[in-house]
């Protein structure tokens, strides 16, 4: 299951309706997950998720001194340790 559409299933929606506005993808906003989501969907410790940021492997950004995190760059990250 992928993040997106955990996170979907989780608010009780679609996974085509986390985003918001126009069908095109320049102007779609993209609902962000939180540093908690992320660790429950990938089932580990927020501290883990944490390091990932902080050595540069797991990319994020910061609003108002939290982190956020792009479903995308999540999806992208488990692809690229697939075995």
């Amino acid at each position: 299951m992928t993040v997106r559409r955990a996170r979907a299933s989780k608010l009780g929606l679609g996974a085509g309706e986390l985003t918001n506005g126009p069908a095109k993808a320049s102007e779609a906003l993209v609902a962000l997950l939180t540093l908690d989501e992320v660790a429950a969907c990938l089932r580990l410790n927020p501290r883990t998720i944490r390091r990932l940021v902080a050595n540069g492997r797991l990319p994020c950004a910061r609003l108002a001194g939290r982190l956020r995190f792009f479903p995308a760059d999540v999806v992208r990250f488990v692809e690229a340790r697939k075995g």
